[in-house]
């Protein structure tokens, strides 16, 4: 269950405080993230979720640049629940394994586009504790994390 989405690209259409964007997120394991696997078990991770992606904005018309980002979400267990800790680097990507800043010199990532990622990622994971235990009654207790 923890593995499903590595390897896997997902074609994602959604607003993160800057417009519609459309949005590629190609999911990494740990290991290819760049992780050290020996120190990568409990009780310091449970599961990982992350990668690298690149987002577009649904109405674009101009020469505009737009840039990729990294995503990491980590998750350890808690006596309530789960920890979720999560980390971009926007203006990134891979190359050859290594994280490599794709922006030209003297350009940064807006700051709009930062602050409405951190607004969007909050919205969203603040409605996680009401929908994802209803998932997991759901499936009747036997989804792993």
């Amino acid at each position: 269950m923890a593995e499903r989405n590595w390897g896997v690209t997902h074609h994602v259409t959604e607003n993160c405080n800057c417009g519609m964007e459309n949005i590629d997120i190609s999911f990494l394991s740990p290991r290819d993230f760049g992780f050290d696997m020996n120190r990568w078990k409990e009780p310091c991770v449970a599961t990982f979720a992350g990668g690298y992606g690149w987002a577009v904005a649904v109405d674009k018309k101009d020469d505009s640049i737009t840039a990729p980002a990294l995503m990491c979400h980590i998750f350890r267990r808690h006596p309530q629940g789960l920890e979720h800790r999560t980390r971009f680097w926007m203006g990134y990507r891979f190359s050859n394994g290594k994280p490599e800043l794709t922006l030209p010199p003297g350009i940064a990532v807006p700051v709009a586009a930062v602050q409405g990622l951190a607004r969007h990622n909050v919205h969203e994971f603040t409605r996680w504790a009401d929908f994802l235990p209803r998932i997991y009654a759901e499936f009747g207790g036997l989804m792993e994390v």
